[in-house]
């Protein structure tokens, strides 16, 4: 049985999938892989319980972090390890993974690569293994994914233009009240993408979670925080709270938008989420 399923998402990112196939096929022998692309939403979910059956011992997702979530997502306490090859627009999961971005050096770090043992959260009935959250970051990957761009430049001028007409919102996490929250995320890893480090202490081996509460500031404060963020250094900001749980439930006052790992799902009033310690098998 071949050894790497590749699992690879046409649509992700911006860059073309052309060369893919030669450099898997010039790095690996013909018998230790197999080439699989997704056509439509999900479908990586399908191949991936398909390939488990098959005894495959890596399964590979070539995207962006909403096809690692769907790979992942299947491999949770199996012993099927997670590769991934960054292809998407904000890449995330992979670049907190310090995963090379450029295809050929990713295949070769992933063929050097050794099997760790990691932690995902679970998110009412679904699966995180990067960030999830609520409030204007959501709306934003809602809009962002129906947006016909993609790429870094889209999602920031999407929420640029967006943050000081959203409605704001409160929270209440283990019987205390927050208000006047613009976004709220739950953070497994450090980033959201595009080296936007909205928790630079987070650990995907560490069974905690991280929620990230970031309070709507003034149109004049917006410039201070996003280097906040690009420069590590959010937790500095007055506008930022920061708690601690393995596994807690978040109450919102109004019914929200949500997403996971960059990937909008619903809207919502309750969410509860724990962290699933050593669940997945990585190879990194």
């Amino acid at each position: 049985m071949k050894k790497y399923l590749f699992i690879i998402n046409p649509k992700s990112g911006t860059q073309t999938k052309s060369s893919l196939e030669t450099q898997i096929a010039i790095l690996l022998d013909l018998n230790q892989f197999e080439i699989q692309y997704t056509e439509y939403p999900r479908h990586a979910v399908e191949i991936c319980k398909k390939a488990i059956e098959r005894g495959f011992d890596c399964i590979v997702a070539v995207g962006g972090d909403g096809t690692v979530n769907e790979v992942a997502s299947q491999l949770v306490n199996s012993n099927v390890a997670l590769g991934i090859i960054p292809c998407g627009s904000g890449n995330g999961f992979a670049r907190h993974l310090n995963i090379p971005l450029q295809s050929e050096k990713a295949i070769k770090h992933l063929l050097n690569a050794k099997i760790i043992t990691v932690d995902v959260l679970k998110v009412n009935e679904n699966i995180s293994c990067n960030t999830c959250g609520i409030g204007f970051a959501a709306q934003v990957a809602k809009i962002f994914g129906h947006d016909g761009k993609r790429g870094f430049l889209t999602y920031l001028k999407l929420g640029l233009t967006g943050f000081s007409s959203y409605e704001s919102f409160s929270v209440e996490i283990a019987g205390k009240t927050y208000d006047n929250l613009l976004t709220l995320e739950i953070a497994n890893s450090s980033q959201m993408g595009n080296n936007a480090i909205i928790s630079p202490f987070s650990s995907i081996t560490d069974g905690i979670a991280e929620i990230v509460m970031l309070k709507k500031p003034k149109w004049w404060q917006v410039p201070k925080i996003i280097f906040q963020i690009f420069s590590k250094t959010l937790p500095n900001s007055p506008h930022v709270i920061f708690l601690n749980y393995s596994d807690q439930k978040i109450i919102v006052n109004r019914i929200i938008e949500h997403h996971i790992d960059g990937e909008y799902i619903d809207e919502l009033r309750e969410l509860n989420f724990k962290i699933l310690s050593n669940q997945l098998k990585l190879k990194v």
